[in-house]
């Protein structure tokens, strides 16, 4: 399951190294030298993570780390920030952001190996939490006190989109029963509409699932996902 990260680095050879070391161990980078074209391609494509320079020129790193976590598909990704070990105001501005992640500098490629490291793992499983692999199943819906079946289009541990008779109630509650494939029991769970989509399909996130269904679609995703 390849990670991709996005780079934000204003100095051209620390630039070329970083951009050089991660692509060493594996991990797709857009490298990007503006902070304007970066916070125009988070609103555009996901990422896994971000490793950030904390001295950017406005809009620096907060404005960047504002339109990472305000509604984009990448809102939950790690920021990682590259600043100086006695900078502590901007660290301490970096935490009311949600960065908790730092690369002290100087950055050598032993330390940011090292840190891509730390940060895999949790990357790795929002990855696989917002997984969504094609499969054709039925699903019992109820919603509103109307009950009509439909068919999943994919399915991952996050939600899935459904083929239906008809759209759903956008951002209403639904209560949904379904076989997860490879699985003996019906998992039954509740969520809510958060997308229609023409003709009648409608996108739906988990609000509640046991954690036998969570796991049962847990090893659909790995038995089909390679890491």
């Amino acid at each position: 399951m390849a990670l991709k990260l996005m780079l934000v680095e204003t100095d051209e050879g620390l630039f070329r190294a970083i951009k050089e070391w991660v692509q060493a161990l594996s991990v797709e980078v857009l490298a990007l030298t503006e902070t304007h074209e970066a916070i125009k391609r988070i609103q555009k494509e996901r990422f896994d993570g971000f490793l950030v320079e904390g001295r950017l020129p406005p809009p620096d790193c907060f404005d960047l780390a504002r339109a990472v976590r305000t509604g984009t598909s990448s809102r939950s990704a790690p920021i990682a920030l590259l600043t100086e070990p006695e900078d502590l105001d901007t660290m301490r501005r970096a935490f009311a952001q949600g960065i908790s992640v730092f690369l002290f500098k100087p950055v050598t490629q032993e330390r940011l190996t090292a840190l891509i490291r730390v940060m895999r793992g949790p990357m790795l499983a929002e990855k696989r939490r917002r997984a969504r692999l094609p499969v054709r199943v039925p699903v019992a819906c109820i919603q509103g006190g109307n009950r009509f079946n439909g068919t999943s289009v994919n399915l991952g541990e996050g939600g899935m989109l459904l083929d239906l008779p008809r759209k759903a109630e956008l951002g209403g509650p639904i209560e949904m029963e379904f076989q997860v494939p490879g699985s003996e029991n019906a998992v039954q769970a509740r969520g809510r509409v958060i997308r229609n989509e023409p003709p009648s399909r409608s996108a739906i996130a988990f609000d509640n699932v046991p954690a036998e269904g969570i796991e049962a679609i847990r090893q659909f995703i790995r038995g089909t996902v390679k890491e």
